[in-house]
């Protein structure tokens, strides 16, 4: 799938990210500002950080995953943007919904090994 690349660093922009979603679940204009799901369409959604999140916008993005794109990761099941997600320190215990990090644990691609070898 090729197509735009769009990040949303989760630590910083939770609002914006809340918004896109609340307006494709409400079929609603999301709030003034890039819409990160749109922007992303025919391509793919990058949510670095994603342990930041609230535990309010984890359970928003869980069930827009689960209701709305139909299950893992989107493309795969006909939804037209691939959704990839990144941690800095891993997940913190109790800090991350088990069922998100489920939903979005398929693939690992551990870069720490791969920057340390470099140096």
């Amino acid at each position: 799938m090729r197509g735009p690349f769009v990040m949303v660093d989760c630590r910083r922009e939770e609002e914006r990210l809340r918004s896109s979603i609340e307006a494709l679940v409400s079929n609603a204009a999301p709030d003034p500002g890039p819409d990160p799901i749109r922007g992303a369409w025919s391509g793919t959604l990058f949510l670095d950080q994603i342990d930041a999140l609230s535990f309010e916008c984890q359970r928003l993005l869980l069930w827009f995953l689960k209701h709305t794109l139909g299950g893992s990761m989107g493309a795969e099941s006909g939804w037209p943007v691939r959704l990839a997600a990144g941690v800095r320190n891993g997940t913190r215990s109790g800090g991350f919904l088990p069922e998100l990090q489920d939903e979005i644990d398929k693939i690992r691609v551990d870069l720490s090994e791969v920057h340390a070898g470099a140096a």
